[in-house]
């Protein structure tokens, strides 16, 4: 997992049941909302990282996660001037009881950066309050600042991480193809155990991205994009098992499933499938050396062909004029 991801995929474990780490932020209430939304509000657009949704209360908590110690003043006083209204609707939140809906702004950070970020913060005139990351547990700085609902997440001090926090995001939009070819191989790989014949690219980025469909449109399409450059370098290297048709003006992108393990014997299906994704790891047989007085068989066929039916080396060229 990459070091940036660390403290969205921390917050992922206080909010999704499947995880060593109890979810602190599920049991009081939260759930999650979406990923890179884009809203726009009085200071101009701002991209929400990470939106969390307590039903009850029809409250929103707009996340900023930074991997590093630094603030973009522009983008942090942007985030206070979002209204809830343009977050509800940005994110198609449906609001579930008769309240108006209520915002906050937080930055999300690893613990060893909290000091940075707050200061960041300070200095910018801004009071949010900060979710900071450590080895040992999730924290909430600027309590007094932070909503009840968000305060009685913490109402017992940090919450401790039991292991480290799970791959919920392994990639997002801004990873390199390189970080996001293993996730699609392993989506076509379990195509293939179901004997799919093809895949959609937008299937295909579904089935590799956890929580694609909370993802902004914006970032979706990058997320889409990318997923496709890794499965033609895929198909370039695998063209006996996928082919992949780029997307067109009237047809979404496909990767075509052209073989399956599934296909095999019993006993021949686990090597099959271990084999899937390893062509650049299969070295090329080295060509055995012949000796200095051995008959070389190609070149003596060779040589055949090139000679008439008499007997005479037939001519190179074309043909004199």
């Amino acid at each position: 997992m990459e070091e940036r991801l660390l403290p969205i995929n921390a917050l992922l474990s206080l909010l999704l049941p499947n995880d060593v780490t109890p979810p602190a932020l599920a049991d009081a209430g939260f759930r999650l909302a979406g990923l890179e939304i884009p809203a726009v509000g009085a200071g101009g657009a701002v991209t929400i990282d990470c939106l969390l949704f307590h039903a009850d209360t029809n409250h929103l908590v707009l996340v900023e996660a930074k991997s590093g110690p630094n603030i973009e003043v522009e983008q942090a006083i942007k985030y206070g001037q979002l209204p809830a209204p343009a977050v509800v609707q940005s994110a198609y939140v449906t609001l579930t009881v008769r309240t108006q809906p209520t915002v906050e702004a937080v930055y999300l950070c690893l613990g060893e950066h909290l000091e940075r970020v707050r200061l960041g913060l300070a200095n910018a005139g801004l009071t949010y309050p900060i979710v900071a990351v450590s080895d040992s547990g999730v924290s909430l700085d600027r309590a007094g600042a932070a909503s009840a609902q968000l305060r009685a997440v913490f109402a017992g001090g940090p919450v401790s991480l039991l292991g480290p926090p799970a791959r919920l995001i392994s990639f997002d939009q801004d990873s390199d193809v390189d970080v996001i070819k293993p996730r699609v191989l392993a989506a076509l790989v379990a195509a293939m155990s179901l004997r799919l014949p093809q895949l959609t690219l937008v299937s295909l980025a579904e089935r590799a991205t956890p929580h694609f469909a909370l993802y902004g449109r914006q970032a979706q399409q990058k997320i889409k994009k990318k997923v496709g450059d890794a499965v033609r370098q895929l198909a370039d290297e695998e063209p006996l098992n996928f082919q992949y048709l780029p997307t067109t003006g009237s047809r979404e992108g496909l990767v075509r499933i052209l073989r399956t393990p599934e296909d095999n014997a019993v006993q021949g299906r686990t090597q099959a499938y271990q084999a899937v994704g390893r062509a650049k790891l299969r070295r090329p047989r080295k060509s055995a050396e012949v000796a200095a007085n051995q008959m070389d068989l190609l070149a003596e066929l060779d040589a055949i062909d090139n000679e008439t039916s008499d007997g005479r080396p037939a001519d190179d060229g074309e043909g004199e004029q």
